[in-house]
């Protein structure tokens, strides 16, 4: 099934979204099918699977203070997979599964969508991008391979909670759902090293750095942990609350570790609940 969405959902860099979170072991298994599909040659998928409610470049906030009201009593929300989409018209399209959901949460994303003033008015085609701008001559034989795969996988999918995610800041803001209500504050990333020197840096002040964040008031969980090529290390950080986030990134700053690390690349997303 063809739809022809507006050119600018494929075009418009890192948008601002409102959108649902897939439970982690539905997640996962969509990972695994993006895994296998891999495999067969087409083009790897490394998007977070995520049903899209709204978007904007800079999400303002009406439709924020909405999502907000209305999606804590939808969440969790169950959507069928009915069917497999393409959406655009030019060079690079692509592929997803087209889903249905209950009267309620349709209304309510409806609404949502309609007072963003950049959005698609009171629509919504709710989908799960199962390939993301491929080009347009691989298509077909794509969404041959996605059908043979999960064919008869995930028919049924869940809406676990609902979050404004800014791309740009790497916020992840939770406003309904799984983690809705707590003031916890968590941050995954990578620091990411350009060359050896850089390494060398980070290997020798780390012990340091870890040492004295562990002993911070409020500091619930912290692990900056090496991947194999050496270069970079991912970063997991779980914190009581947002004052005692400020207060370790206030540390940081003027730190021996802020200072020497300051250079190095961080891709950081940082996730908290709409309390505050």
């Amino acid at each position: 099934m063809m739809l022809t969405m507006p050119e600018r959902e494929l075009s418009v860099a890192s948008p601002e979204n409102i959108l649902l979170h897939l439970p982690a072991e539905e997640e996962a298994q969509v990972r695994q099918i993006y895994a296998e599909l891999e495999a067969r040659g087409f083009p790897p998928q490394q998007q977070t699977p995520h049903i899209t409610v709204t978007f904007a470049p800079h999400m303002p906030e009406e439709p924020i203070a909405l999502a907000s009201e209305l999606l804590p009593s939808l969440i969790p929300a169950r959507f069928q997979r009915v069917g497999t989409v393409v959406f655009g018209t030019k060079r690079k399209q692509t592929v997803a599964w087209l889903l249905e959901t209950d009267d309620e949460l349709e209304i309510a994303a409806r609404r949502i969508s309609a007072c963003n003033p950049v959005g698609r008015g009171p629509r919504w085609t709710p989908h799960l991008t199962m390939g993301l701008r491929l080009p347009r001559e691989i298509v077909p034989d794509y969404i041959r391979a996605l059908d043979e795969i999960a064919s008869a996988r995930m028919k049924e999918l869940t809406g676990a909670r609902a979050a404004l995610w800014r791309p740009r800041l790497g916020h992840l803001t939770i406003l309904a759902g799984e983690g809705f209500g707590s003031r916890e504050v968590r941050v995954t990333g990578k620091l990411i090293c350009a060359t050896p020197a850089e390494a060398e840096i980070v290997e020798h002040h780390l012990p340091r750095h870890v040492e004295l964040t562990r002993a911070e008031p409020g500091c619930l969980h912290f692990e900056v942990l090496p991947t194999a090529g050496g270069l970079v290390w991912n970063v997991h950080e779980h914190f009581a609350d947002e004052v005692a986030f400020g207060a370790h990134r206030r540390r940081v700053a003027d730190s021996e570790w802020g200072q020497v690390t300051a250079g190095i690349e961080r891709s950081y997303t940082v996730e908290k609940s709409s309390g505050f």
